[in-house]
């Protein structure tokens, strides 16, 4: 195997991460969510990702998704509809 010239390779650090954290709003479909939650109660079996470093973030967010607790979620896109109570979000006034 022949390295090309100046090709040094990439130091990964191994310690803890205490690089900042950043918060994302995402939107994610009850379609989605079952089968992230089916992902993750099979340890991820199935999932590939050629670079272990992506993987492991990818595996990260994953796990976060399925470990937020339902009823916390903002779920107000069913149709305009409270998802507990059925009631519309807003009276139509017209």
């Amino acid at each position: 195997m022949s390295i090309a010239t100046g090709h040094t390779e990439i130091q990964q650090y191994k310690g803890p991460d205490n690089t900042p954290k950043s918060h994302f709003n995402i939107a994610v479909s009850q379609r989605d969510l079952n089968e992230i939650n089916h992902l993750v109660s099979r340890q991820f079996a199935g999932m590939s990702c050629g670079w272990l470093p992506t993987a492991l973030a990818i595996t990260n967010v994953l796990k976060q998704i399925n470990d937020q607790n339902i009823e916390d979620l903002d779920n107000y896109d069913t149709e305009g509809t409270c998802p507990k109570c059925q009631a519309p979000e807003y009276e139509d006034t017209d």
